[in-house]
Formats: structure tokens, sequence, C-alpha cells
């Protein structure tokens, strides 16, 4: 293994060990950015689905959930 890979297996390995023990702690928040697209909501769900602890939010979810949820003309209420 290159030592540049290697570097990048010790920051993963080391990554992985910070998110467990935030993790262990309790509540982890997974945050996208004030103009997230679904892409990156996509990905902080996909992140947060890691553990049962971490949760996706951002500030603008609510606004994206509204969009995506309207039903003939009608939003749909949401707890987010």
């Amino acid at each position: 293994m290159s030592l540049e890979n290697q570097s990048k297996v010790e920051q993963l390995v080391a990554l992985h060990e910070w998110l467990n023990d935030a993790c262990s702690r309790g509540a982890v928040p997974v945050l996208t950015g004030k103009n997230g697209d679904m892409d990156t909501i996509g990905s902080a769900i996909a992140l947060s689905s890691i553990n049962s602890n971490m949760m996706a939010g951002g500030l603008h979810l609510r606004i994206t959930f509204r969009t995506c949820c309207q039903k003939g003309g009608k939003q749909i209420t949401s707890t987010i």
C-alpha cells in the first residue's frame, strides 16, 4: 500500500473511531448546509443511517419536505 493510501486509511479509521465515540455519548446531528440540494440531503440521510444515534437535519429540510410532499394543491403537514 502506498504511503498516500495508508494515510487515507488512517484518516478513515480515526473518523470511524471518533463517530463511534460520539454516538456512544448520545445524539449526533448530521447537518446539511443552508442551501443543500437533494444530493446533499440524501448524503446526510445515508451517513446518519450508520448509527441509530445519528440523525440528519438541516436549516431548510422543512422547505424541501413541503416542496416534495404536496398532493392535489394541498400541503401535507409535517412534524419536521
